[in-house]
């Protein structure tokens, strides 16, 4: 598995872009913190790959105060480095960039950072900014464990932490 998930746009996301015809799917529990509240959310996510160094990606959060629906489209340009476009709606309509750095570390073992920027379309436009920062480990027959936190940069951000299990096939 390539590893290209999506969007709160760097969540569950490397600089790995799925060939073409190849798929993945993944959930991921997870706690995003606000000012000192903390909500838990149960994401999904799919990927498919279309050639030429690029893929699809689609998410679905519940359990939270509001459901999560985005997608994005990333555009490999390297095998350790991409950019992705999306669009998301969670409490407001975003739009969604993101640079995506791997670093291998070790066989099967990869960090993962980059950043991150929403335009969120509410009452105001806001631009929340991050810095991403995971680690991926391969544990075999095409699954992936992927560990996560988002460091919030902006006011209008909020402190991300995922840990959760990809499949590619």
């Amino acid at each position: 598995m390539s590893g290209a998930f999506i969007v709160k746009a760097q969540v569950f996301n490397t600089s790995g872009i799925l060939k073409g015809g190849e798929a993945a799917i993944g959930f991921e529990p997870s706690l995003l913190v606000y000012d000192g509240d903390t909500d838990f959310m149960m994401f999904f996510h799919a990927g498919v790959g279309l050639g030429q160094n690029i893929d699809l990606g689609a998410k679905f959060g519940v359990f939270g105060d509001e459901n999560y629906y985005g997608g994005d489209v990333e555009f490999g340009f390297s095998k350790t480095l991409s950019l992705s476009a999306g669009a998301h709606h969670f409490h407001d309509f975003a739009l969604d960039g993101t640079a995506n750095v791997t670093v291998p570390l070790a066989r099967g073992t990869k960090l993962i950072t980059g950043l991150d920027m929403d335009i969120v379309f509410g009452d105001e436009t806001k631009i929340p900014l991050w810095i991403p920062l995971g680690i991926r480990v391969s544990v075999g027959n095409g699954w992936s464990l992927i560990m996560e936190t988002e460091i919030e940069l902006t006011d209008e951000a909020y402190h991300y932490f995922g840990v959760g299990m990809a499949y590619g096939f």
